[in-house]
């Protein structure tokens, strides 16, 4: 779990109450395959949470540094995996779990509300109305303006115009320029 970032200043710069688990939706222009690596250099955490199977999931989440086979402790695991945790289990495993496939509305919130459980600063990135529970618990909700739906619209603390995911990096530059100057 990243907990300090690197300012251009190259001076280290812990982290407080920073977002730092973020879950990515709609990961699939090329031209956005740095952005994982992007965020964990910002201090975040990615993890994805989808509806498609693990098969498809494994091998995006692979794709964009998600799962990175010899690096860190990572489980990739489905809804029916997820469900078995019993909640010890889960509070013990939720820190490792980096990809979530064929997740369930349910299983998203749970996945939100596990981490946070755990004291970390949650946003979740979702379009569709299976994402408007995660959104609404999560600390900052984000969808993209252009898909989303009204209700998701209504979840979600920022509403983005543009529907590139790299959007994010710059959301939380500003957030934390902001944070800091207060």
């Amino acid at each position: 779990m990243c907990s300090h970032y690197y300012e251009s200043t190259g001076n280290v710069k812990v982290m407080n109450k920073a977002i730092d688990s973020i879950r990515l939706v709609g990961l699939t222009n090329s031209r956005q395959s740095g952005i994982v690596e992007d965020c964990c250099r910002a201090g975040i955490n990615v993890k994805l949470i989808t509806g498609d199977n693990k098969v498809t999931a494994t091998i995006m989440a692979t794709k964009f540094g998600i799962i990175e086979p010899y690096y860190q402790p990572c489980e990739a695991i489905d809804g029916e995996e997820f469900w078995k945790f019993s909640s010890e289990m889960l509070m013990a495993k939720i820190e490792n779990i980096c990809m979530l496939a064929r997740a369930s509305p349910d299983e998203k919130l749970l996945m939100v509300q596990s981490l946070k459980q755990k004291d970390h600063v949650v946003a979740s990135i979702g379009r569709g109305i299976g994402d408007s529970q995660a959104l609404s618990k999560a600390n900052v909700g984000l969808c993209f303006g252009t898909q989303g739906v009204e209700i998701v619209k209504a979840c979600s603390a920022i509403v983005m115009s543009c529907k590139d995911f790299p959007f994010i990096i710059d959301i939380l530059t500003w957030g934390r320029g902001i944070y800091d100057s207060v």
